[in-house]
């Protein structure tokens, strides 16, 4: 896990810095929005719903 305000000058995250400058839509997790985020993920979860057609009985 990458805490911008603890690693910020710990070469093994660069990776993680690259990737939060280089790709749109990501959501970063910080100590101030992680209620906020949690509950939006939550509440995505529970939209979706399994349209995948399954078979209850073989025979």
């Amino acid at each position: 896990m990458y805490d911008e305000d603890i690693d910020d000058n710990n070469p093994m995250f660069d990776l993680n810095r690259e990737i939060i400058r280089e790709q749109r839509g990501i959501t970063i997790i910080t100590r101030d929005n992680v209620t906020e985020i949690a509950k939006k993920l939550i509440n995505d979860d529970q939209s979706f719903k399994n349209t995948t057609a399954s078979q209850i009985n073989l025979f």
